[in-house]
C-alpha cells in the first residue's frame, strides 16, 4: 500500500503519489523507495494508485496505452485488466477490490459550455459496482496506507485538524503547501509510506493549459513552496494553446 492524495478544480487537477512499495501486506518481506508510481497518460493526465502493485503497474500500462475519447473507454480499460486480474491465482478477490487508481483527464461539460478538469477512481471498493466515479471539485481526496485504513481512528483525527475541503483562489503554492503538509503527516506515521514523491498537474493558464511534472523529498517541497522557488522543479510535459 500506499498514499495517494488528489485535488480537482475547475482550473486544475493534482495528484500526488508517494514513491514506497511494500513486500508483502504488511512488508514483511521490506521495501523501496525508488519506484515510480506517477504515470503519464499521453491521451489524459496522471495516474497513480494503491493496493496490489502487478495489478495496478498492469492497469495504468492499459490506460497509458490506449487511445481514450470517451468515459466508457476508461471503463473498458478497467473492466478488462479486473478481469483479467480476477483469474489470476495469485491475487486475491479481496486484494483487487482494495486496490484502486486515479486518473486525471480534461473532459468538456455542456452544461457550462466549457472544459472541464476531472480525475476518476477506479476501484470497485472506493466506489461500488459502477467500478468507477468523478471526485467532487475542491475537496482533497486521499488512499490511504494499510495502516491508516485499519486504524479509522487515525483518519478521523487527520481531517479533523487538516479538513478535506479547499477552495482554490488562484494561489498554487497554497494548495502545494496543504498536500504536501498533509502527505508529510502521513509519511511520519506509516511505515508504508516515504517521505518521496511524484507530482503530476494539469493546470489552464492565461496562455494554455500545462501538464506539469516534478519530485522530491517532502520536507525539502514545503520549505521551497514557502520560499516561492517550487516553480524551478517543474518538468513541462506538454502544452495545450490558443495557437496550437
Amino acid at each position: 500500500m500506499t498514499a495517494v492524495l488528489c485535488y480537482t478544480t475547475d482550473y486544475l487537477s493534482l495528484i500526488i503519489s508517494n514513491k514506497r512499495v511494500s513486500y508483502g501486506k504488511y512488508a514483511e518481506a521490506g521495501y523501496t523507495d525508488e519506484y515510480e508510481k506517477l504515470v503519464n497518460l499521453p491521451e489524459m493526465g496522471w495516474a497513480a494508485g494503491a493496493g496490489a502493485a502487478g495489478y495496478l503497474d498492469q492497469l495504468k500500462e492499459s490506460l497509458a496505452n490506449t487511445v481514450i475519447s470517451s468515459v466508457q473507454d476508461i471503463m473498458d480499460v478497467y473492466n478488462k485488466v479486473s478481469t483479467s486480474f480476477s483469474l489470476n491465482p495469485f491475487y486475491s478477490e479481496e486484494d483487487l477490490n482494495s486496490s484502486a487508481v486515479v486518473a486525471s483527464w480534461i473532459g468538456f461539460d455542456e452544461e457550462i459550455n466549457s472544459i472541464k478538469f476531472r480525475i476518476g477512481v477506479l476501484s470497485s471498493e472506493h466506489i461500488g459496482q459502477e467500478g468507477m466515479g468523478s471526485l467532487r471539485d475542491n475537496q482533497i481526496f486521499t488512499l490511504y496506507p494499510i495502516d491508516y485504513i485499519e486504524d479509522e481512528d487515525k483518519i478521523r483525527d487527520l481531517w479533523n485538524r487538516h479538513g478535506w475541503e479547499y477552495q482554490f483562489n488562484g494561489d498554487i503554492n497554497a494548495l502545494f503547501e496543504k498536500m504536501f503538509t498533509i502527505l508529510n503527516e502521513i509519511s511520519s506515521h506509516s511505515k508504508y509510506v516515504s517521505s518521496t514523491c511524484d507530482i503530476g498537474l494539469q493546470i489552464l493558464l492565461g496562455d494554455g493549459i500545462y501538464k506539469v511534472k516534478f519530485s522530491g523529498e517532502i520536507d525539502e517541497l514545503i520549505n521551497e513552496v514557502k520560499a516561492n522557488c517550487i516553480h524551478e522543479r517543474y518538468q513541462l510535459i506538454s502544452r495545450i494553446g490558443s495557437n496550437d
